[in-house]
């Protein structure tokens, strides 16, 4: 049902309503521009690319300004109080920090509605009273949180 809110498989039956509009998301890109992000278990980052490639992936901020990506990514990724370096290749980060990556990716796209599968699941307790407070931001801020 999550992945199909969040555009990664099609319904072979039923309605889906957001905002009151029957709908239908054809991709994830398609779901996140509506609001709606989803944060798997298994990340759907690019190993080869940074963390602020990755973070920025698909926006006209990375397509346009590849040098300030870097800058504005690090000071957002510091607002998050996430510490990945925004220079880091993704390949070469644990399973916590590319989850970090992802939730950053969410949140940096101003999704109204964030889908987590999982997402305490390869944090450390420091790294998941991190996540929490960031949930509680989020709340704050009008996000819905649903936890799988």
């Amino acid at each position: 049902l999550t992945k199909i809110i969040a555009g990664v498989v099609d319904a072979t039956s039923g309605k889906m309503f957001h905002k009151g509009v029957e709908t239908a998301y054809a991709s994830p890109h398609a779901a996140l521009e509506a609001g709606i992000a989803m944060v798997f278990q298994e990340t759907s980052l690019v190993p080869s690319m940074t963390v602020a490639q990755n973070l920025y992936l698909g926006t006209e901020k990375f397509l346009n300004r590849l040098r300030g990506t870097y800058i504005s990514a690090q000071q957002f990724l510091q607002s998050l109080n996430f510490p990945v370096d925004p220079n880091a290749m993704v390949a070469t980060l644990g399973a916590a920090k590319r989850q970090m990556v992802e939730i950053a990716r969410a949140v940096h796209h101003n999704a109204e509605i964030i889908i987590f599968d999982e997402p305490t699941a390869t944090l450390t307790p420091e790294e998941k009273r991190h996540f929490f407070a960031l949930i509680r931001r989020l709340k704050a801020r009008g996000v819905s949180i649903v936890f799988i």
